[in-house]
Parts: structure tokens; sequence; C-alpha cells
């Protein structure tokens, strides 16, 4: 594993930890009664980085669920393209600033 795929990981576990944290997006939520993100890979090969800031490509994998009997709702999976921009702070660890997905396919 490279730098470059090195960072990339810890930046994927940043805006993992921060959609546990702050909740899914409201541009997943609207996707489905009930989106859960199963993971997030960040593109090494996008990153770029200057004195410390970051931005990078994104995927996030999704499951979407809707509506179905009760005990067993329809649930399908899809992915939807992002970008992140954030910090690499002095201690080693990572500031996200921003993140968003592109959910636009889905209304295709």
């Amino acid at each position: 594993m490279n730098k470059d795929e090195s960072k990339a990981l810890k930046i994927a576990e940043a805006v993992e930890n921060r959609i546990m944290n702050n909740g899914t997006p409201d541009e997943l939520v609207q996707l489905s009664i009930h989106t859960e993100v199963d993971g997030v890979d960040v593109l090494a090969d996008t990153l770029r980085e200057t004195d410390g800031d970051f931005a990078a490509k994104l995927v996030v994998y999704v499951g979407l669920q809707y509506s179905g009997k009760a005990d067993d709702p329809m649930t399908t999976s899809d992915t939807f393209p992002g970008q992140v921009k954030g910090h690499f702070e002095q201690d080693g660890t990572i500031t996200i600033e921003t993140v968003s997905f592109d959910t636009s396919s889905f209304y295709v």
C-alpha cells in the first residue's frame, strides 16, 4: 500500500465516522424510507494535498429500504460518487470540512 492509499483509507474512515456521529446526509436519506451507509471508498488517485489541506473524490455504498411487507421490506443497494475536503492536523488526526454526494443518477 502506498502513501496515498494509506491516507485515502484514513480519510474514508473519518467520513464514515462523521456520518455515524452526524447522521446520514439528507441527499442520501431522501432516496428511500431507510437509507443505510454501508461504506465509503476514497479514490486514492484523486487525492490532492496542499499544505495539509486535501480534496478527493469518493464512492459511497448505500442500502436502500422501501415499503413492502412489514416483516419483509424491499431492499436494494446502490453506489454514488462524492467529494470530500478536509485537513490533516499536526497530531495526525483528520478534520473533514465538507463531504457531498451526487445522487442525480438515482433520478434518471
